[in-house]
């Protein structure tokens, strides 16, 4: 496996293989980037190897810092995960200041609740971002098979590091030391309950001046966690990344949050760490927790974040291998079905122009038949039920439900209906227009908007659906 992490200041890099549940390292580097312009990125990336090097390991994974990524823990009252696909849909907007079409998103469901709610961890990055970290492995034609929340990884890394010494973890809170920021996370199992990206690392945090800001973002992150969950915090925090025993700091949270403190050392997650070269320098500079946690578990699909055209130019490589793999093959039964055909093309020729007179002669003798045939399919065309308006008016009236108030009907030209009225909540218009497409009256049924609006104290939600009677299969 091949793991990258590119933050604002350093690239990291981690590499070696999966054997069964162990991870064998080989190898780790680091490289610092002057800034977060492509340029410098890709200059970072082949100063610590080449692209023929890098191509030795696969798979190979992007893993995403916590500070290039939003995290929202939301709830929808839905528990269908087709309809809180559409739900998150609608309400991605709403949670950062940048349009539909600049972002990038990818979610994981926490917790289905017997009331028919949903809790959902939602993350989402700038396109551009991400776009920026992409072109700098295409321009070594090295494509990532998947894009990971390093934070995620943390909590692998943990529970790798505790099992190994046969502990086991529950509620608990961690801490992961960078060099100019921080990943605050509280989890239980594999669940990440609330995170925080902390903008100090340790070249703050060891300053005394400092100490006290840092541990204040996170006790405000700790009453943040007990309001929103409505829970305890948790009684131990795990400290990861670089050692904060150096500066002090594990003994001062102690003694201001009063918690118990455990640092987690690299080495008791992958023991195969003890034979990489410069270890000690490097992890004085940087964290590598979260690579350290996604090359364990690199078929995770918790918050994966995919672009569409990378999906689309990944599908075009692989279509491309096929076909240079099966190209020749192709060619060699073309030109040996051109060779049998070849010897009966004159014969068949021949047979075929009879066919054309005879066709023909048939068509003069019957052409009076056929524009018969024709003015009837005609007429027949007008007076086909289901092209009829009130046909469809009468197949809803069998189907809406009572919670939904259809206002208008709309019968366009281009035989599409629009209905406009408004439901009580939206779960309810989701019901209505999934509904609708089981009906198996119309083909595409679309919920173009919906707008809340309240009369009289009652709040209610206003819609539109678009369904498309020319497109029925």
């Amino acid at each position: 496996m091949l793991v990258f992490e590119i933050n604002n200041n350093w690239v990291k890099v981690l590499w070696g293989k999966n054997v069964l549940q162990e991870t064998l390292v080989s190898g780790v580097a680091v490289a610092p980037i002057a800034s977060d312009s492509q340029e410098e990125i890709h200059k970072a990336v082949t100063s610590i190897a080449d692209a023929k090097t890098l191509k030795k390991y696969k798979p190979l994974i992007l893993c995403i810092s916590r500070s290039q990524v939003t995290l929202r823990s939301l709830k929808f009252p839905s528990k269908d995960e087709k309809e809180l696909d559409n739900i998150v849909k609608l309400h991605i907007a709403q949670q950062v200041p940048y349009s539909r079409e600049d972002i990038v998103y990818s979610y994981t469901i926490l917790e289905k609740f017997s009331s028919g709610y949903s809790k959902v961890l939602l993350g989402i990055m700038h396109k551009d971002n991400l776009r920026k970290q992409l072109a700098v492995f295409e321009r070594m034609n090295l494509y990532p098979e998947s894009v990971q929340l390093g934070s995620f990884g943390l909590i692998k890394f943990l529970h790798k590091a505790e099992t190994a010494k046969d502990n086991k973890l529950g509620l608990a809170a961690c801490l992961d030391i960078d060099s100019d920021f921080s990943d605050f996370l509280i989890f239980e199992e594999d669940k990440l309950l609330f995170s925080k990206s902390i903008p100090m690392g340790y070249s703050q945090i060891k300053q005394a001046d400092n100490l006290p800001k840092f541990i204040g973002e996170i006790k405000k992150a700790l009453v943040v966690f007990q309001t929103e969950e409505n829970r305890n915090s948790p009684s131990q925090i795990y400290f990861s990344g670089i050692d904060p025993r150096v500066s002090g700091f594990d003994l001062a949270i102690t003694r201001d949050l009063q918690l118990s403190t455990e640092t987690i050392d690299p080495f008791d997650a992958a023991s195969s760490l003890k034979n990489v070269k410069d270890l000690k320098s490097t992890l004085e500079k940087v964290s590598i927790s979260s690579i350290l946690g996604v090359a364990q578990t690199f078929a995770s699909t918790k918050l994966n974040f995919v672009l569409p055209e990378a999906k689309m130019k990944k599908n075009v490589r692989e279509m491309t291998k096929n076909l240079i793999m099966t190209g020749s093959i192709i060619v060699y039964l073309l030109v040996f079905t051109l060779a049998v055909f070849m010897t009966k093309i004159y014969s068949k020729e021949a047979y075929l122009d009879k066919i054309k007179e005879k066709i023909i002669s048939y068509e003069n003798k019957n052409e009076k038949s056929v524009i018969a045939l024709d003015k009837m399919r005609l007429v027949n065309n007008f007076t086909r039920q289901k092209d009829s308006f009130l046909y469809y008016y009468l197949e809803l009236t069998k189907i809406v439900p009572r919670n939904i108030m259809v206002d208008r009907l709309i019968f366009g030209r281009e035989k599409e209906f629009s209905l406009i009225g408004s439901g009580v909540d939206m779960g309810s218009i989701f019901k209505f227009v999934k509904t609708l497409g089981e009906a198996h009256l119309f083909g595409k049924v679309e919920l173009r908007y919906t707008r809340k609006k309240v009369i009289d104290k009652r709040e209610f939600n206003e819609f539109e659906i678009i369904c498309h009677t020319n497109e029925k299969g």
